[in-house]
């Protein structure tokens, strides 16, 4: 590299990263590579990444009234997208961004009161708000997904899925080999239409699954004083294992099998539905579980 392309990268550089002004217009762009990640930091706001076919970022809205400065930078192949703020104390509404990304670009967020939304990617997603809402759609490849307080939805997506919400309602659906699903005081509601193994962890909120059992699939529902309901789609073909403690009613109007009870307040259900070839086991404490068509 000589001299002058040194200075000049190094300058490029410097401007990627410049002060920004109070409620600023962005419009940048920048080459990567295809495949490489990009990196968010945005405080509070809205941020709405897109995946494209150009091998550019670019980023494009109006920064917070409160923002001090915006690193727009890349080293090799990894990029970075950072919101500065002043200090402690804020104003105005947050940043309203977008950014459009190749679709094989993996990408990592975080925020404190900001929405995310994420679509058309290939790639690994995985991030994580406090008070805001995450939404991915039509994304490939590893999702993982937190929120404190915000709605976490993933659809129309696939492969391996991993989402918790401590008090935000967590919404699921697409074609996924594996999810795992946590909540606290939160509702979980899934379309099993495409999956083959779900684990679903609630506590203090209600779980609502529908959709066909596939062949094969493994479906484990645990919940902690919340109801579970199953709503199945076509013939239910698998075995089906249900425990509910604790003053807890098992209701089915599925096959006409019946529930018997045990002690300490037990109930439970077992039975096998056409050729049984998939797996529904449901536990609960201190909530009832209901099946119907």
């Amino acid at each position: 590299m000589t001299i002058y392309q040194s200075v000049t990268l190094s300058v490029s550089l410097l401007i990627s990263a410049s002060f920004a002004y109070a409620g600023e217009k962005v419009d940048r762009t920048m080459e990567v590579a295809p495949s490489g990640s990009l990196y968010i930091d945005n405080t509070r706001g809205q941020l709405i990444v897109e995946g494209w076919d150009k091998p550019q970022i670019q980023l494009q809205g109006e920064l917070d009234d409160s923002a001090r400065k915006l690193i727009f930078k890349r080293k090799g192949n990894k990029s970075m997208i950072k919101v500065v703020m002043k200090g402690m104390s804020h104003r105005g509404h947050g940043s309203e961004l977008k950014v459009f990304i190749p679709r094989d670009t993996r990408v990592r967020f975080r925020g404190v009161d900001t929405d995310y939304i994420v679509k058309d990617l290939n790639a690994r997603v995985e991030g994580h708000t406090i008070n805001g809402d995450l939404t991915v759609k039509n994304v490939h490849g590893k999702i993982n997904l937190s929120s404190v307080s915000g709605e976490v939805k993933v659809v129309k997506s696939s492969g391996l899925t991993r989402v918790e919400s401590v008090s935000g309602k967590v919404n699921l659906s697409g074609e996924f080999k594996e999810a795992r699903l946590k909540s606290m005081s939160g509702n979980i509601m899934v379309n099993i239409d495409q999956t083959m193994k779900l684990k679903v962890e609630n506590v203090s909120g209600d779980t609502a699954i529908n959709g066909y059992l596939k062949s094969n699939a493994n479906i484990h529902l645990n919940s902690v004083s919340g109801s579970i309901h199953y709503k199945a789609a076509g013939e239910f073909n698998g075995k089906c294992q249900i425990a509910s403690q604790f003053g807890g009613k098992i209701h089915n109007e599925l096959t006409e099998d019946k529930p018997w009870g045990e002690l300490l307040e037990q109930r439970k259900l077992k039975f096998v539905s056409g050729d049984g070839s998939g797996m529904l086991v449901m536990n609960t404490v201190s909530g009832s579980v209901t099946l119907d068509k």
